[in-house]
C-alpha cells in the first residue's frame, strides 16, 4: 500500500496540527511554550514538514547559519507512521540540501533504536571522532 504523501517547505503550519504531532511523541515541553515553539519555527532555517492527505504526520526543523553549521532541531514522525521510511527521507532533504556545509549536528536520546536510525541516515556518535558535546539547559 502506497501513501499519499506530501513534502512541504512553508513554515505556515495550523497550530493544531503542530500541537497534535509534538503531543504524539510526548513532547509536552514545547506545548507549554507554545508561543515560543512558533517563533521558534518561524525563525528557524528550515522547516520540511510532511502531511499524508491533508494531516501532519511528521516534520524536520533545522537551525544554524546554513554555511558552515546546520542543526537539526526537531525530527519528528507521528508514532503511526514510523518505520516506513518517512524520517530518513525527512533526514536525507536535509543532507542533500546542506552538501556544502561541514558539518550537521543534532542531539537525541541516547536508545538503541535511535542510535541505529541516525547511524543508518550517515551520522556518527561525537565519541566517534574524538569529541564531547556539552548543553547548558534550563
Amino acid at each position: 500500500m502506497s501513501l499519499n504523501l506530501t513534502y512541504q517547505t512553508n513554515k505556515n503550519i495550523e497550530a493544531d496540527q503542530l500541537k497534535k504531532l509534538y503531543a504524539a511523541v510526548g513532547w509536552t515541553t514545547y506545548i507549554q511554550a507554545f508561543d515560543q515553539l512558533l517563533l521558534g519555527i518561524q525563525q528557524s532555517l528550515d522547516l520540511i514538514s510532511v502531511y499524508l492527505d491533508k494531516e501532519l504526520i511528521g516534520l524536520v526543523r533545522t537551525v544554524g547559519d546554513g554555511q558552515t553549521i546546520v542543526y537539526i532541531q526537531d525530527l519528528i514522525v507521528c508514532p503511526a507512521h514510523q518505520n516506513k521510511g518517512i524520517g530518513g527521507i525527512l533526514v536525507q532533504k536535509i543532507v542533500q540540501k546542506y552538501t556544502h556545509v561541514r558539518q550537521l549536528v543534532l542531539m537525541t536520546d541516547h536508545q538503541e533504536h535511535l542510535i541505529h536510525f541516525y547511524k543508518k541516515q550517515g551520522f556518527h556518535p561525537t565519541t566517534d571522532l574524538g569529541c564531547i558535546n556539552f548543553i547548558y539547559q534550563k
